[in-house]
């Protein structure tokens, strides 16, 4: 008869990557996805990126800012081109699916800094204020966004315009 072997439950189950800088407080994951949903997951992404460094996780800040460029400009032209391509879709159904892309990738990236986070908390600190770094992360998206958007319309001359207020399209 074999016996089946379980974990020592005295082990621990932290390690040396879960212990953070008690002088630097990161930025609660949950709040970031809010500025996900308000500024898009470019804004959010960029804070994702700065919150790993605030997490100790220097090595994952350049990738992390990577793929928030990557996936904000992705979903962005993917509203934009759909706003333009479908008949009958305006612009606030194309908001909608943009805060909502947006709010959905910024829980899935919120889950990588949950453990990290949650170990901060409940060993005595406390999360950092997101007021004004969040403000200046949605004001730098929006300059990149609207950078995205002037190439995208010399490169393919797509309608400065395709997201303005009360524009319908195909119709």
């Amino acid at each position: 008869m074999t016996r089946e072997t379980t974990p020592d439950l005295f082990e621990p189950s932290l390690s040396e990557e879960d212990d953070l800088d008690p002088d630097v407080h990161p930025w609660s994951p949950k709040s970031i996805v809010y500025n996900c949903f308000f500024g898009g997951i470019l804004s959010g992404g960029i804070l994702f990126a700065l919150n790993e460094r605030r997490m100790g996780r220097e090595k994952a800040v350049l990738p992390s800012m990577l793929v928030a460029l990557v996936l904000g400009l992705g979903v962005f032209t993917a509203v934009v081109l759909c706003v333009i391509r479908f008949e009958g879709l305006d612009n606030t159904q194309a908001r909608f699916a943009f805060r909502g892309a947006s709010a959905l990738l910024g829980l899935i990236w919120a889950q990588r800094q949950k453990r990290r986070f949650e170990t901060f908390i409940r060993n005595g600190g406390d999360a950092a204020g997101l007021w004004l770094p969040g403000f200046l992360a949605i004001l730098v998206a929006l300059a990149i966004l609207i950078g995205w958007m002037f190439l995208l319309h010399v490169a393919f001359d797509i309608p400065l315009d395709s997201l303005s207020s009360n524009r319908t399209y195909g119709r």
